[in-house]
């Protein structure tokens, strides 16, 4: 099963979809870049959602060859895998697994960590990001802040200008939603809320760690997917 990454913000997808895959069996974990950053840092920045979206689903339905996949989205990630779903099913081709990580659900707020914290100095926006595991005070500095710091205040605007669409069909996607036990962020009674979002299967599990589990606990993370990979596609 091919399973498309979709990364926190400030991050690339192949941060955490690199380490997951060493770990996951019989699956494949396949980063799906936002312009701007990783392997498309040259391109400019999608303006809004729709432009996102448009751009990350023609990329998606472009490969689609008919193996099954699956969407993992990680904080901002998980708001894209979300969107994604309802524009891939709307097109013909839905998911066969919705992995929903790091975020609560879409019509409630995250934790206040990052959530109002893009206007702040490069210094204070650093050291939230440390204290939240996404990053290594060692790295602190200049050259960091110039280089990194505006593609993450540009993620953080993209996460607060994001509204939820109008009321859509459910899903009917099995979708699993994964959430680090000390993550400030998110909170499980949120979190079960994202059952609401489809009429498949649900399952919430909690893993080891903070915000950026998936990129701390990869093992665990490939564990959980191998397992709630569905039996019909199991088989397939």
């Amino acid at each position: 099963m091919r399973i498309y990454c979709l990364g926190h913000a400030g991050g690339s997808a192949g941060s955490f979809a690199s380490v997951v895959d060493r770990h996951a069996e019989g699956l494949t974990m396949v980063p799906v870049e936002r312009p701007g950053r990783g392997n498309r840092w040259r391109e400019p920045p999608c303006r809004g959602w729709p432009d996102l979206l448009a751009d990350l689903s023609d990329r998606i339905l472009g490969e689609l060859d008919g193996t099954p996949y699956g969407l993992f989205g990680h904080s901002l990630g998980a708001l894209v895998g979300y969107e994604l779903a309802h524009a891939l099913r709307d097109a013909g081709h839905p998911a066969d697994l919705l992995v929903l990580s790091g975020r609560n659900p879409p019509w409630m707020a995250p934790g206040s960590a990052l959530w109002h914290a893009v206007d702040l100095p490069d210094e204070e926006l650093f050291a939230r990001l440390v204290a939240l595991g996404g990053a290594d005070a060692r790295a602190a500095g200049p050259l960091t802040y110039r280089t990194f710091l505006p593609m993450l205040r540009a993620d953080l605007r993209l996460a607060q200008a994001y509204r939820p669409g109008p009321r859509r069909p459910r899903l009917a996607t099995p979708v699993v939603v994964l959430h680090g036990i000390a993550d400030p962020l998110t909170s499980p009674a949120a979190l079960t809320r994202w059952a609401d979002i489809t009429t498949g299967d649900f399952l919430l599990r909690a893993v080891p760690g903070g915000h950026f589990f998936p990129m701390r606990e990869p093992a665990e993370v490939a564990r959980v997917l191998g397992q709630a990979v569905p039996d019909p596609v199991r088989s397939r």
